[in-house]
């Protein structure tokens, strides 16, 4: 299956792979983790997900973010996902909900955002 090909040499300025591996888009086969430890990945999306939580939260009471980031790790510990949710009052990353906002949040920074010079 090809990757959107204007997509992928707009990343790949100047590479030419033609129909290679590489050309394909199938390089990120090549990290031996995806198949040997799977969730690692399940495990970054969550980890990603209470980021971009707390990256929201930010851009409207940024010292509070702040704040309750730090309680987080008051141990300089890092908890387990399940305990950390209700420590920082986040939303379980498996809520539509937790999703639906930071997307919100999200659009409504690319909306404002100056692309001038950009494209």
């Amino acid at each position: 299956m090809r990757f959107g090909g204007s997509c992928w040499a707009s990343i790949c300025l100047g590479s030419s792979w033609g129909d290679s591996f590489y050309g394909e888009a199938m390089g990120w086969q090549r990290q031996s983790h995806i198949y040997k430890t799977p969730f690692y990945y399940i495990d970054y999306c969550l980890a990603q997900t209470v980021a971009l939580e707390f990256w929201a939260r930010d851009s409207k009471r940024p010292q509070t973010a702040f704040e309750t980031y730090l309680s987080l790790y008051p141990s300089g510990r890092q908890p387990a996902l399940y305990r950390a949710a209700p420590v920082c009052r986040t939303e379980s990353p498996f809520q539509d909900s937790c999703l639906r906002s930071i997307c919100q949040e999200a659009y409504r920074f690319l909306e404002a955002y100056d692309l001038t010079g950009i494209a």
